[in-house]
């Protein structure tokens, strides 16, 4: 997991972009396609693909975790999100003609001197300048790291990611703006700058034990202010889950949780830190998109909002992706602390992943919220709803005149399903 300081940006390992459909209204005015130098690294190259035929198989670059999990260990220090799919783009985008805007390092006005953020791939440099009307912009510009650079794998890794996100166009998804090199020649992309994440601008690692920051957040953060960043994160997997996003594709995130929820200065949410990503091709069958299951790669994301299929090594598609959700906004709309806060690995192993056991669904959550977020962490991938679904549910949710998390429902206790 990547620590910021507090001003520092919330995307040091992400990137995520836009389309041409909407990049000449993203773009800033110093950004001149036909004068910036062409980003060599960016092209993707049939040679970049895995050297034996393994096109439907995943390559994923993570640490190696022992099968011996102790108890001792906590749910926040290990499967990190840090790790990185090398798993190439369907053979059809590879070489369709897709090309991201490109900018000129040396000629962008205002960047900063010094990183301003450091992830564990890349470094980050702030851009500040005053636009036409007189207003100020913040951009970021995201450096691959020199060392990695010269690692085929890792820079492997920067080109799908950016070949896979610059495609993207969706209000509620951090936007990469262009794409370039630094003065040495290193790979790096201009991303929207956002300001910080849910999990530090909710607090939510203390607000489990400290009532006082608890109240501090309601006040700054009330209901129907935290559903709203649900349903603006519900709206952005729809895109990448239906098809909107790429013809034919779902594209699942595979790390959603607070840390990747971005949320800019205004208050809005952006998806961030798409390194687990991957673009799935439907396959020949007559279910849709988000009902689609493949063979990837087992115990990936963060363990404690990891699907439970995810974690035993199962073949799965974008239900994780819900599962994730349920997770990750339970803790959002309950402000009451981590999900599954006293389990250690191992426990969790037992009674989450094998098991059946969930978070408590406060009682005062109104019956559609409540049975959303219960479908939606199902044992069953196949049972959770799709975000087409969680939308509609979340929308109606935010006209009702009664507050949705706070109007008398049905007493759910304690959602542990039978196995």
């Amino acid at each position: 997991m990547v620590e910021f300081a507090d001003s520092y940006p919330a995307h040091a390992d992400s990137t995520a972009c836009t389309t041409s459909r909407s990049m000449e209204k993203a773009v800033p005015s110093f950004i001149n396609r036909s004068k910036a130098p062409d980003p060599g690294w960016l092209v993707w190259k049939l040679s970049t693909r895995h050297s034996i035929d393994k096109g439907d198989v995943e390559e994923i670059t993570k640490p190696t975790d022992s099968e011996e999990r102790k108890e001792s260990v906590d749910l926040d220090s290990a499967c990190s999100g840090s790790s990185r799919s090398l798993r190439p783009l369907p053979s059809h985008l590879e070489n369709d003609g897709f090309q991201a805007k490109a900018f000129d390092y040396v000629t962008t006005p205002g960047v900063s001197t010094a990183p301003v953020g450091e992830g564990c791939q890349a470094h980050i440099f702030r851009v500040d300048r005053v636009n036409s009307k007189g207003n100020g912009e913040c951009f970021a510009i995201k450096v691959l790291k020199p060392d990695l650079a010269q690692q085929p794998d890792e820079l492997r890794a920067f080109q799908r990611e950016v070949n896979l996100l610059a495609r993207l166009d969706h209000e509620n998804i951090c936007c990469i703006i262009a794409v370039g090199s630094n003065p040495s020649g290193v790979p790096c992309a201009m991303l929207e700058w956002v300001h910080t994440t849910a999990n530090r601008e909710l607090e939510l690692v203390r607000i489990g034990s400290d009532p006082s920051v608890r109240a501090r957040i309601v006040q700054k953060w009330p209901n129907a202010k935290r559903l709203h960043l649900a349903r603006e994160l519900a709206g952005a997997l729809d895109y990448l889950h239906s098809g909107k996003a790429i013809d034919d594709c779902v594209v699942l995130h595979r790390d959603l949780k607070p840390d990747n929820y971005g949320i800019t200065s205004e208050g809005r949410l952006k998806l961030i830190d798409f390194g687990l990503a991957v673009c799935l091709r439907k396959t020949e069958d007559s279910r849709p998109l988000c009902r689609m299951q493949y063979e990837l790669t087992g115990n990936t994301g963060s363990c404690r909002y990891m699907a439970p299929e995810v974690g035993r090594n199962e073949e799965y598609g974008a239900g994780a992706d819900v599962y994730s959700f349920a997770i990750s906004m339970w803790e959002i709309l309950c402000l009451r602390g981590k999900p599954y806060a006293s389990l250690g690995l191992a426990e969790h192993a037992r009674r989450v992943i094998r098991g059946s056991l969930r978070p408590t669904i406060p009682p005062k959550w109104n019956d559609d919220i409540a049975m959303c977020i219960e479908a939606a962490w199902h044992p069953d991938q196949s049972k959770r709803p799709c975000f087409e679904d969680i939308v509609k549910v979340l929308a109606t949710a935010q006209q009702s005149r009664q507050d949705p998390l706070a109007a008398k429902g049905k007493a759910t206790g304690c959602m542990c399903i039978p196995a």
